[in-house]
C-alpha cells in the first residue's frame, strides 16, 4: 500500500478544530460539569439525609411491611449516623430480607467497586503520570500543542489522508530532526489487556460466587412456583386436566398435584376489564359527592334522624371507613349529586342527565351478575397449562426431558410465579405471538432508523464545527465565553443523552407488553435486550462514529466500501469525543443516580373501595387480596404485582395457578351492604 505523505488538512474558515491534546479547553469542561453533578448529587443526598427520618413510611417500608426485614439494625434518625449501620449490614442479611434478586443486584455493585478501585488506583499511579509527561506527542492535528524546544510532529496524518493506515512520522519541518521515542506507547496496549483481564476475572469470580449461593438459596425454600412447569404445544388430544395427568403420571417421575389448564377466557376478562373502567368512574364520582361536601358548608336538611350503616349479610352495624361511612355519609345535604349523561335511541342521538352514583352502581350490579354467569360456562382449551409436581426434582426432570419429539409440541419450562403471569395472553395462540414478536421487532428496527436523526443531531452539539454550520452566530457566541461553550459542548449533550436514555424505557417498556408475553418477566427481559440495542447503536454507534447528521450518509456509503472506514471512524472519534464520555460519566456517577433515587419512587395510591363499601361489592378480610383483584384490568394487567424475589414463600404462600378473572371478587357471597 503506497504510503501517503500529505500536509494537514486546513480546518475550514471559521472553524475551530477540535483538540484533543488541549488541556486548558478540557478542564473548563471538565470543571464545568463537574460543578453541575455534584449540585445534583449532593443536593439529592442532603434531601435524603433530611426526608429519612421524617418519611420512613416511604424510605423504610421494606421494614414495616416484610416480616423478614424485621431483623435488619435500626437506622438512627441522626443526620449522617445511619451510613455506619448500614454498612455493617452483611450480604447474608441482604439475602434473607430482600430476597435472591436484590442480593445479586447490590452485589454487582460491590464488585464494580472493587474494579473500579482497581482501575483507578493502577491508572492513577501509572497511566497518569505517563500522560503528564508524554502529552505533547499526541496532535492528530498537527496544531501546535509541544513544547517550544521540540518540533511540531504530526504522528497520525492517516486521520486526514487516504485512510490506508500509513503514519506520517517526518512531519516536522527540519528533516534532520530526530523523533522522540514513542516506546511508552506499549504501556496503553498492555493496560488495555490489564484492565479486561481484571474485568474478566472479576465477573468470572462473581459468577461462580452467584450460582453457588443461588443453588444454596433454592435448594432451602420450596414454593409451588418451584415445582411448577408451563407445558405449552398440548396437541388436541391431550387438552384435559385429566390426560395431562396421566400422561405426566405414566413417566414415574412424581405425582401431579394439580393441573391449570388455560382456556380462552377473553370473554370473561373483557367484562372484567369493562367492570374495573366502571368501577373507578363510580369512585370518581363518590370522590367528587364527598369534595363537594368538604368544599361548601351546607348543613343538614332536617328531616327524620338518620340510621347507622348495617350490614345486610351479617346484620351487625360495620365501622368499616367510620370517617366516611358513618352517620354523616347517609344524612342528606342540599349540595347536589354528581350527573352523568348517557346517550340512547337510535345510532345514540338521544341522550339525558342520570345520577353518576346510582347510574354506575347499576351498571356494576349488571356487570357483576354476567361476570357470575361467564364464569359458570366452559370454555374452550388453549395448547398451554401449568402443572404442579410434588416435589422440586420431579419438576426440574420434566424440563429436562423430552416429552414429545415432534418440534414445538409439549414444550416443558419452568413456570413463571402465578402473581407474574399475563393471563390475558396465555390463550393466544403460538402463531399470533410469534406474528405480534416480529412485527414488533422489525417496528423497532424501523424505530431504530428515525432515532438516527435526533441522536446525529445531538451529536453535532459536541462540534463546534457542526453549530457553524447551521447557527453561525451561536457558534460566534460560544467562541467568546468558555464557560457557556462548555455548558453547550459538554453539559447539554450529556444531560440530553440522559434524559433520553431516561425515558425510550418507558416506550419499550408498552411495546414488549404489546408481544404477547406470558409473564412479565419475559416483558422486562424484552425491555432490557431493547434498551441495550438502542444504547449501543444509537447512543454510542451512531453518537460516536457519525459525529453529526451531515456525516451520517458519507460515513456510511464509505464503510460500504471499505469496513476498516469505521474502525478508523470509531478510533478518531472515541478521542474526540473524550471529554463527552467523562462528563457523561461525571453526571451519572456523581448527579442523576443520586437524585433518581431521591425522587424516583412507586407511588400507591390506594382505591377509594378501600374506605367506601359500594352496593355489590363485598370486601375480603384479607386486604392485599382486594388491592390486587381491583387492580386488574386493561391499565394494570394481572402479574403487574411481582414478588420480591426469586423465591419467596412468604409472598406465594397459598397463591395457586388460577386466572384471577375466576376467582376476584368473590361475587358469588356478595350482597347490598351501604346504600348512598
Amino acid at each position: 500500500m503506497a504510503s501517503i505523505i500529505d500536509a494537514p488538512r486546513a480546518p475550514e474558515k471559521n472553524c475551530t478544530i477540535y483538540d484533543p491534546t488541549s488541556v486548558d479547553g478540557q478542564q473548563t469542561a471538565i470543571y464545568v460539569q463537574l460543578v453541575l453533578s455534584l449540585s445534583l448529587g449532593i443536593s439529592a443526598f442532603l434531601g435524603f439525609c433530611i426526608l429519612r427520618p421524617k418519611w420512613k413510611s416511604l424510605y423504610a417500608a421494606r421494614k414495616t411491611h416484610i416480616d423478614a426485614a424485621a431483623n435488619l439494625p435500626e437506622l438512627p434518625d441522626s443526620f449522617f449516623g445511619w451510613m455506619p449501620v448500614l454498612y455493617r449490614v452483611t450480604e447474608e442479611q441482604v439475602l434473607a430480607s430482600a430476597g435472591l434478586d436484590a442480593y445479586v443486584f447490590l452485589s454487582f455493585f460491590k464488585m464494580s467497586m472493587k474494579l473500579f478501585g482497581i482501575m483507578f488506583i493502577m491508572a492513577a499511579a501509572i497511566l497518569a503520570p505517563i500522560n503528564q509527561h508524554f502529552y505533547y506527542v499526541f496532535d492528530p492535528f498537527g496544531n501546535s500543542t509541544s513544547p517550544p524546544d521540540l518540533p511540531d510532529y504530526s504522528l497520525v496524518e492517516g486521520w486526514h489522508g487516504g485512510w490506508d493506515g500509513t503514519l506520517n512520522l517526518k512531519g516536522s519541518k527540519d528533516p534532520d530532526d530526530e523523533l522522540p521515542d514513542t516506546s511508552y506507547l506499549w504501556s496503553y496496549l498492555i493496560f488495555t489487556y490489564v484492565f479486561t483481564g481484571l474485568a474478566i476475572y472479576f465477573m468470572n469470580r462473581q459468577t461462580h460466587r452467584i450460582i453457588q449461593v443461588r443453588q444454596d438459596y433454592l435448594g432451602s425454600q420450596s414454593t409451588i412456583t418451584d415445582r411448577t412447569i408451563k407445558l405449552s404445544g398440548i396437541p388436541e388430544e391431550l387438552r384435559s386436566e385429566e390426560k395431562i395427568t396421566e400422561f405426566l403420571e405414566k413417566l414415574e417421575i412424581g405425582k401431579v398435584e394439580s393441573v391449570t389448564l388455560c382456556r380462552d377466557w377473553r370473554k370473561l376478562d373483557d367484562m372484567m376489564d369493562k367492570r374495573v373502567q366502571v368501577v373507578r368512574r363510580l369512585e370518581e364520582a363518590w370522590a367528587v359527592h364527598f369534595g363537594k361536601r368538604q368544599r361548601q358548608s351546607i348543613g343538614p336538611i332536617r328531616t327524620q334522624q338518620s340510621t347507622p350503616a348495617v350490614d345486610v349479610e351479617s346484620g351487625s352495624q360495620d365501622h368499616e371507613g367510620d370517617s366516611l361511612l358513618g352517620r354523616n355519609h347517609i344524612t342528606s345535604y342540599e349540595q347536589p349529586r354528581p350527573t352523568t349523561r348517557i346517550w340512547y335511541g337510535f345510532l345514540n342521538l338521544q341522550n339525558r342527565e342520570v345520577d353518576a352514583i346510582d347510574h354506575y352502581e347499576e351498571q356494576l350490579r349488571r356487570l357483576d351478575d354476567m361476570i357470575k354467569d361467564a364464569r359458570k360456562k366452559e370454555y374452550k382449551p388453549t395448547a398451554l397449562a401449568f402443572v404442579t409436581l410434588d416435589s422440586i426434582p420431579a419438576c426440574q426432570m420434566a424440563v429436562q426431558a423430552l416429552l414429545d419429539p415432534t418440534p414445538m409440541q409439549l414444550m416443558a419450562r419452568p413456570a413463571p410465579a402465578p402473581s407474574d403471569i399475563v393471563w390475558t395472553n396465555t390463550y393466544l395462540p403460538r402463531s399470533n405471538r410469534m406474528i405480534r414478536s416480529w412485527a414488533i421487532t422489525i417496528f423497532i428496527l424501523i424505530l431504530t432508523i428515525f432515532w438516527l436523526v435526533p441522536v446525529a443531531a445531538l451529536a453535532g452539539l459536541v462540534s463546534l464545527c457542526s453549530i457553524r454550520q447551521v447557527l453561525p452566530g451561536l457558534a460566534d457566541v460560544l467562541e467568546s465565553h468558555d464557560i457557556l461553550k462548555a455548558l453547550v459542548q459538554t453539559g447539554l449533550p450529556t444531560l440530553v443523552v440522559s434524559l433520553l436514555n431516561l425515558a425510550i424505557p418507558f416506550l419499550y417498556d408498552y411495546l414488549a407488553n404489546r408481544q404477547g408475553s406470558i409473564s412479565q418477566g419475559d416483558v422486562e427481559l424484552s425491555v432490557i435486550s431493547k434498551n441495550f440495542y438502542f444504547t449501543f447503536f444509537n447512543v454510542f454507534l451512531v453518537f460516536t462514529v457519525f459525529g453529526a447528521a451531515s456525516k451520517f450518509w458519507p460515513v456510511l456509503q464509505e464503510s460500504l466500501k471499505d469496513t476498516t472506514k469505521i474502525a478508523y471512524t470509531l478510533a478518531q472519534s472515541i478521542s474526540d469525543l473524550s471529554m463527552f464520555y467523562t462528563n457523561f460519566i461525571l453526571l451519572q456517577a456523581l448527579g442523576l443516580f443520586y437524585l433518581s433515587d431521591f425522587i424516583t419512587f412507586r407511588r400507591t395510591f390506594q382505591p377509594l373501595m378501600r374506605f367506601i363499601a359500594l352496593r355489590s361489592i363485598r370486601r375480603d378480610s384479607n386486604p392485599e387480596v382486594n388491592i390486587v383483584g381491583e387492580e386488574i384490568g386493561i391499565d394494570r394487567p394481572p402479574g403487574h404485582v411481582r414478588r420480591g424475589s426469586t423465591v419467596d414463600e412468604a409472598r406465594e404462600k397459598g397463591m395457586k395457578y388460577v386466572n384471577p378473572s375466576l376467582i376476584v371478587p368473590d361475587l358469588d357471597q356478595q350482597g347490598p351492604r351501604f346504600r348512598a
